[in-house]
C-alpha cells in the first residue's frame, strides 16, 4: 500500500466515525413519536433521548479532545467506535424510557470520542494542500451526517420498528474499530495529563445549563424563574470555568488557542453558519409535508441536491484553501447558502421543483465552500501538541451552534406561528409567514458568519 493509499484508507475510518457521530444525533428524531407509543412515555419526555444524547456529547468534546494531545490516538477512537457500537445494540434492548436515555448516554460518550479526535488525526497524516482536501471532505461529511439523520430515519421506521434506526450502526461501528486498531498511527505524546477534575464539573453545568435554556426556555416561558435560574446557573459556571482553567496548569480548554484570530474567529463563524443552514434544515421537512403535502420519501429526496452539492464541493473547496488560503471561499460561502435561503422565502402555497433544487444545491455548495477552508484554517492555527484540544474545541463550536441553531429555529417559528394564528390569520398563511421570517434571520446570521469570515483570515499588512 502506498503512503497516499494508506493517508486515504485512514481517512475513510475517520470519516465513518464522523458521520456516523453526527448521524444518530439527528436519525432518532422521527422515531420519537413510535418510541412514546411503545415504551408508554410522554412525547415531552421521550425529547430527552435526543437531548440526553446532545448534552453527553457536547460535554465530553473538549475533554477528549485534550486526551488525543496526551494519549494514544489508535486506542481512543478505537475505544470510541466500541462504545458506540454497544450503546447502539443497548439501545435496541431498552424496556422503558429512563433505560434508553441511559443507553444513548453511552452511545454519546462514543461519539463524542470519534468527532472530538477526527479533525486532529486528520491534520496529522495529511499535510499542505492534501491537508486541505482531507479536512474539507471531513467537514462536509460531518455536516451531511448531521442534516441527513432525519431522511435515513424516516427511510428506517417507514419499513421497520424503531429499534431500526440504531441497528446498522452496530455493524459498521465494529468494522471501524477493528480497522482503527489495526491502522491508526499510535503517536501519543507520552506526557502524563493530569484530569482537570473542578474544570471538567464546572464545563458540565455550564453546558447542561446552556442545552436547557436553548431546549426548554421557550417551554418553561422565557420569563419564568426555571428560565431566570438556568440562566443565571449558566453565566456564573461560565464565570467559573474561565477562571478556573486560567489558572490551572492542565487545563481542560487551552484558552491560548484562542489568542489567535483566525481560530477564534474562525470557531465563531462555524457556529454562526449553522445557525443559517440549520434555520431551514429543520423546518424544510416541517413545511414541505405539513402544507405543501409532500411524502416523507419525497422530502428525503429532495435533500439529495444539497448532499450533491455539498460532497462535490466540500473536496475541491479544502483543496482550494490549502494553495490560496480560506478567506475567499469563507466569505463565498455564508453567501451561497443565503441565496438558497431568499429561494426558499419565495415558496407558498405551491413550490417549483426545479427552484427547490436550485435552492438546495446552493446551501449545499455554501456550505461546503465555507466547511472545508474553515475546518482548514482553524486546524492550521495549531501546533503539533495542541491538534488534540484544537480539534475538541471546534467540535465543540460545531456541536453548540447545531443545537443553538436548531432550538433557536423551532422557538422562533412556533412563537411567530402562536402570534400570527393569535390574531385571526388563517393556519397556512400563519404557518408560511412564520416560516419566512425564520428563514430571514437565518440569513442575517449567514451573512454575519460571511463578515466575520472575511475578517478571521484577513492578512496583516506588514
Amino acid at each position: 500500500m502506498s503512503k497516499s493509499q494508506y493517508q486515504w484508507t485512514i481517512f475513510s475510518i475517520i470519516a465513518t466515525g464522523s458521520f456516523l457521530g453526527m448521524l444518530d444525533s439527528s436519525t432518532v428524531n422521527v422515531a420519537l413519536y413510535k418510541i412514546s407509543q411503545n415504551l408508554n412515555a410522554k412525547l415531552e419526555d421521550v425529547q430527552w433521548v435526543i437531548t440526553a444524547y446532545m448534552l453527553i456529547l457536547t460535554i465530553f468534546l473538549p475533554l477528549f479532545g485534550r486526551l488525543c494531545d496526551t494519549f494514544s490516538k489508535k486506542k481512543l477512537y478505537t475505544l470510541g467506535f466500541i462504545l458506540f457500537a454497544f450503546g447502539s445494540f443497548l439501545n435496541t434492548t431498552a424496556t422503558n424510557l429512563p433505560i434508553l436515555i441511559l443507553y444513548r448516554c453511552v452511545e454519546a460518550i462514543g461519539a463524542s470520542i470519534l468527532l472530538s479526535n477526527s479533525t486532529a488525526i486528520v491534520a496529522s497524516i495529511f499535510k499542505n494542500q492534501n491537508r486541505g482536501k482531507a479536512l474539507g471532505i471531513l467537514g462536509g461529511i460531518i455536516a451531511l451526517g448531521g442534516m441527513t439523520g432525519p431522511a435515513v430515519g424516516g427511510i428506517l421506521i417507514n419499513f421497520f420498528s424503531w429499534q431500526a434506526v440504531f441497528i446498522p450502526a452496530i455493524p459498521i461501528a465494529l468494522v471501524g474499530a477493528y480497522f482503527s486498531y489495526k491502522l491508526i498511527p499510535d503517536n501519543s505524546l507520552k506526557t502524563i495529563y493530569k484530569f482537570d477534575t473542578p474544570g471538567f464539573i464546572s464545563f458540565a453545568i455550564f453546558m447542561t445549563s446552556l442545552l436547557l435554556l436553548t431546549t426548554k426556555a421557550r417551554l418553561w416561558g422565557f420569563y419564568s424563574l426555571k428560565s431566570v435560574i438556568t440562566f443565571v446557573v449558566f453565566l456564573l459556571f461560565a464565570i467559573l470555568f474561565f477562571v478556573i482553567e486560567k489558572n490551572t496548569k492542565c487545563p481542560l480548554v487551552k484558552f491560548e488557542l484562542f489568542q489567535n484570530k483566525s481560530f477564534t474567529l474562525g470557531n465563531i463563524a462555524l457556529s454562526l453558519s449553522y445557525m443559517g443552514l440549520f434555520a431551514n434544515g429543520v423546518l424544510f421537512p416541517l413545511y414541505f409535508q405539513e402544507i405543501l403535502r409532500f411524502s416523507p420519501m419525497e422530502v428525503g429526496l429532495l435533500v439529495l441536491p444539497f448532499s450533491i452539492a455539498l460532497i462535490s464541493t466540500a473536496p475541491i473547496a479544502g483543496n482550494l484553501a490549502g494553495r490560496y488560503g480560506s478567506r475567499i471561499l469563507t466569505t463565498l460561502g455564508p453567501i451561497c447558502v443565503s441565496l438558497g435561503l431568499i429561494i426558499f422565502t419565495t415558496f407558498n402555497l405551491h413550490a417549483n421543483i426545479l427552484l427547490i433544487v436550485i435552492a438546495q444545491f446552493l446551501l449545499g455548495m455554501g456550505n461546503g465552500l465555507f466547511q472545508s477552508p474553515t475546518n482548514t484554517a482553524i486546524m492550521n492555527t495549531a501546533t503539533k501538541e495542541n491538534r488534540g484540544s484544537a480539534s475538541g474545541i471546534l467540535a465543540l463550536f460545531r456541536n453548540a451552534g447545531m443545537i443553538i441553531a436548531v432550538s433557536m429555529a423551532i422557538s422562533i417559528f412556533d412563537t411567530l406561528l402562536k402570534i400570527f394564528t393569535s390574531h385571526n390569520i388563517n393556519y397556512q398563511t400563519s404557518y408560511i409567514n412564520a416560516y419566512h421570517i425564520t428563514l430571514y434571520i437565518g440569513i442575517f446570521f449567514s451573512l454575519v458568519c460571511s463578515i466575520i469570515s472575511n475578517i478571521a483570515y484577513r492578512k496583516k499588512l506588514s
